[in-house]
């Protein structure tokens, strides 16, 4: 970013005081990010743990089950891959797992019928980790019950 002030940062500090405030900023940044992420994992988590202890039904459970056991299949870290966000992609994450628990993981994607689904538990708009989180916590509660 090129500086609007007639004075430039090299009159003001070092190169090394630039280049330590760079490892800094980014050591930070990179902190700030794994707690977003961390943050909403576990949001996502407890949403999906009230959804099935509240309104999930069997099928959708066992759709999102299909779903988990094709994508550990998967070569390369399928599952964890999965939930990364794609700008080229056709469809967003929150699409292909809200299609897969209502029609399943390979049924066609109905964008309209995923959006309706998470708006029914609240969110609009899911991020990857949420989506992670979400998944987890519902199959984790859905084996603990299915056991």
């Amino acid at each position: 970013m090129k500086s609007t002030n007639a004075r430039s940062i090299a009159t003001i500090v070092s190169e090394q005081a630039v280049a330590e405030a760079t490892t800094r900023l980014q050591a930070s940044r990179e902190e700030w990010e794994t707690d977003q992420e961390r943050n909403q994992n576990e949001a996502g988590f407890d949403a999906g743990v009230r959804w099935v202890a509240k309104n999930a039904h069997y099928v959708e459970l066992r759709n999102l089950q299909l779903l988990r056991e094709a994508l550990d299949d998967e070569a390369g870290g399928g599952f964890d891959e999965y939930f990364e966000e794609c700008n080229e992609c056709c469809y967003q994450v929150s699409e292909l797992v809200g299609s897969a628990i209502l029609q399943g993981h390979e049924a066609k994607v109905d964008r309209q019928e995923a959006w309706d689904f998470w708006k029914s538990i609240g969110v609009e708009h899911p991020s990857g980790h949420w989506l992670k989180g979400f998944v987890l916590g519902a199959l984790e509660l859905f084996e603990a019950v299915e056991d």
